[in-house]
């Protein structure tokens, strides 16, 4: 008899109570999975003008987006490296190869430094040389 593959469960199709329910341990795992499911699925920037963009464009985008998201983080008490993860680190580049040039302006530009870039290559497990 052939052995079933388990399914791999997803908050999609828990209900609310389920979700409630899970031990800590279980809901992180999820969490990360769906994280990852997400990250690999994504196709673009949210922004339509985005691919016709220079440079410099770029670099103001991803100052704005992440900035923001960085303060919105810290301003909610939690931690504002948290939206960067190594899957997050992944789909950005599929999608912006440039990503690490454009990331080295970002971090010289004046609102971004507050904040650490060592912290940043930590959370996406990323060296540089």
């Amino acid at each position: 008899m052939a052995k079933r593959k388990k399914k791999s469960q997803s908050f999609g199709k828990m209900s609310f109570d389920d979700i409630l329910n899970l031990a800590p341990e279980k809901f992180r795992e999820l969490m990360k999975a769906e994280e990852t499911a997400y990250y690999h699925e994504l196709k673009d920037m949210g922004d339509s003008l985005y691919p016709g963009y220079n440079f410099e464009e770029k670099v103001r985008f991803w100052e704005a987006v992440l900035n923001r998201q960085m303060r919105r983080q810290a301003e909610s008490g939690l931690d504002e490296y948290a939206i960067y993860s190594p899957s997050w680190y992944v789909a950005i580049k599929r999608i912006e190869p440039a990503f690490d040039e454009i990331m080295d302006k970002v971090f010289e530009q004046p609102g971004f430094h507050e904040w650490s870039r060592q912290e940043y290559f930590k959370r996406i497990q990323h060296t540089r040389s």
